[in-house]
């Protein structure tokens, strides 16, 4: 027990980076699980759940939305006429860069409903018991809900591209992208939220041959004839795999999720066209009036992967909002520390 509080010294003042929140107490929260055919990206799947709540927004939602976190779980103020067994709705997005399916089935059925109210009688300390997690956790994603749509979320964190005048480049291809870290937390003064600046590593958005080159610390312009050794393949297949590339010799930028390199190269590389082989180099030229200039490379092998669709790299770029997951070089780190290292007034005009 503490014995009391300490009166010597003076009184200062102190800054905290928490905010108070306001939530009705009254309301109870419905939780139902989705499942989303065929499958997609999470940011699809925002898209999918907006545009199935905005549909039924009159009729379902009675003139409210519900929150979505990205996954599997979405939750509403309203009671929805789903039970137990899992009911299926049918969403139509026009044509997406990464999916060329247009209609979607959602698939949900309840899991649970939770009465906000445990949580003020917690925090009053009217209730008994510890804090009810699964409250703290609809409120952390009614507050990030409608910023992920908008912002490229990592964790708690929701960052934004920088501009190209304030852009850092790190090395090794990535660059520095600062966001925002949100929190609900409780405390003596009821619950607040946690505002924090984040800062992380993004990959570049460039030219897979411009990936290589920084990859595999490459001097120099490539010829005609340029070709990887396999030591050096491997290196590479290792930093693009499951990364999303576009592609430029299409009309529409159509996205794919690299699954590998192939140990081929693309004027290795032939299938059947019409009951004749044809190399990737002739069907680039046949079907989209494209000469390769290296046909010496590897092709990116691209998801699903048993379609066996294979890309030549140089027509690929990294597409932008991809966190770099892998552990930081020294030198991405140096310049990273570099760049976010701030006086404690300059922090606080952030908040």
């Amino acid at each position: 027990m503490r014995p009391g509080f300490g009166n010597q010294g003076r009184p200062i003042d102190l800054f905290a980076n928490f905010y108070r929140m306001k939530f009705n107490p009254r309301i109870t929260v419905y939780h139902y699980d989705i499942e989303i055919e065929p499958k997609c990206p999470k940011f699809l799947k925002r898209k999918l759940i907006h545009k199935f709540a905005q549909d039924n927004k009159a009729t379902l939602f009675k003139n409210g939305l519900p929150v979505y976190d990205g996954n599997k779980n979405v939750y509403s103020s309203i009671k929805l006429p789903v039970g137990n067994d899992a009911q299926s709705v049918e969403v139509e997005l026009p044509e997406q860069v990464d999916s060329k399916a247009k209609k979607f089935t959602i698939k949900i059925k309840f899991a649970a409903s939770i009465d906000m109210s445990c949580l003020e009688q917690v925090l009053k300390g009217s209730g008994y018991g510890d804090i009810p997690q699964e409250t703290l956790v609809i409120a952390d994603i009614v507050i990030r809900h409608f910023p992920s749509m908008r912002y490229t979320t990592a964790g708690r964190s929701m960052y934004q591209r920088p501009e190209d005048s304030k852009r850092v480049n790190l090395g090794e291809a990535t660059e520095l992208w600062t966001g925002i870290y949100t929190s609900a937390r409780p405390s003596n003064w009821g619950l607040v939220l946690n505002v924090d600046e984040s800062h992380t590593a993004f990959y570049e958005e460039q030219p897979v041959l411009d990936f290589m080159a920084k990859q595999l610390k490459m001097n120099g312009a490539i010829n005609a004839n340029f070709s990887l050794r396999d030591a050096d393949r491997m290196i590479l297949e290792k930093h693009l795999k499951f990364l999303r590339v576009s592609v430029k010799h299409q009309a529409q930028k159509r996205q794919y999720r690299v699954e590998k390199l192939t140990s081929k190269t693309a004027s290795q590389i032939s299938f059947d066209v019409e009951g004749r082989k044809m190399s990737i180099g002739q069907y680039f030229k046949q079907q989209y009036n494209y000469t390769l200039k290296y046909p010496h490379l590897p092709c990116i092998w691209v998801s699903p992967k048993e379609k066996n669709t294979f890309i030549p790299m140089e027509v690929c770029d990294i597409v932008a909002g991809q966190r770099c997951m892998r552990k930081l070089t020294d030198n991405e780190t140096r310049n990273m520390i570099r760049a976010t290292a701030k006086k404690t007034s300059h922090q606080k005009t952030r908040y």
